[in-house]
């Protein structure tokens, strides 16, 4: 199936770079779940500021996506409060358009301190045909949005969703949460990520 992967992003400079440039580097061990293009979505960053990362930038749809590219809007929502973050949400609302847009049947959210580490999860997240589906975090007992897969049947369910003043791991509409794989928000914890963990999120840098 034809799947869009996609990670928000805010340059507050370019010296924030670190972080896309190692998920940039990470990205080659997905290539096993069939990833069709890698988009970061922009929540209006300089554009002088992102040019380092050396990838298309575009601050309209273009005819086609590159392999690898970023859409930035041409303003900053940011964040508001702790629980308020509207460019997230406008970002990660824009996936969906980008799906419909360039015909792609599956979305796979990785946000850019989040990181899939076993061939098993691999497996189980690129065989999800329809759903929308999320891991779960045990530290806090939650949702782990910053790894989701999302199909067709659910594109629109992400275009409607209302952004609210609130955590997105209790408001969106997930059809299932899968508690069957290892994994915690383990650097924002103050945990060592075990050598037999599936994934780890929150990573930071």
């Amino acid at each position: 199936m034809k799947t869009l992967m996609f990670a928000t992003m805010y340059v507050p400079d370019k010296g924030a770079l670190g972080r896309y440039f190692n998920y940039l580097d990470r990205y080659k061990n997905y290539a096993s779940m069939g990833i069709s293009n890698l988009i970061f979505i922009d929540d209006g960053s300089n554009p002088s500021d992102l040019v380092g990362l050396k990838i298309p930038i575009f601050l309209s749809l273009p005819p086609e996506l590159p392999p690898v590219s970023i859409y930035t809007f041409p303003d900053h929502l940011g964040r508001l409060t702790l629980e308020d973050f509207p460019g997230w949400w406008r970002s990660f609302k824009f996936s969906a358009i980008l799906a419909e847009t360039y015909g792609f049947e599956r979305i796979l959210h990785l946000e850019s301190d989040a990181v899939i580490l076993s061939e098993a999860l691999k497996d189980y997240l690129s065989e999800k045909t329809s759903g929308w589906s999320v891991l779960w975090c045990p530290f806090y007992k939650m949702p782990e949005t910053q790894i989701q897969v999302i199909c067709k049947d659910q594109f629109e369910a992400v275009k409607q969703v209302v952004p609210r003043a609130k955590e997105p791991e209790f408001c969106l509409p997930f059809t299932s949460v899968i508690q069957d794989f290892k994994g915690d928000r383990h650097h924002e914890v103050g945990l060592e990520i075990p050598p037999d963990a599936d994934f780890s999120c929150q990573l930071g840098g």
